[in-house]
């Protein structure tokens, strides 16, 4: 089995947008295909297809990628989870 590098609901900055792995499947048995989604402002959503060395090529070049297990949302409002302190040993 391929190993992913992007789980569902990564948060991805593309121009200036935040889409969201909405999706992944395997092309071809060897491939990975991940379904990207940005939301906008209408309620209506806009999805791309980009394969693992695409999207990876994408982020490499400038763009950012949350996961959303880091961020807590409250009353529709994100916030990073801040980082625990190291421990002093």
């Amino acid at each position: 089995m391929i190993e992913r590098k992007f789980e569902v609901d990564t948060e991805i900055r593309i121009n200036h947008e935040t889409w969201r792995v909405a999706h992944y499947r395997m092309k071809y048995g060897k491939e990975l295909i991940y379904t990207l989604q940005y939301k906008e402002v209408d309620g209506k959503h806009k999805t791309i297809e980009l394969n693992e060395d695409a999207l990876s090529t994408i982020i490499e070049s400038g763009s950012k990628a949350f996961d959303l297990s880091e961020w807590d949302i409250i009353n529709g409002t994100t916030f990073i989870r801040p980082k625990e302190p190291p421990t002093k040993t």
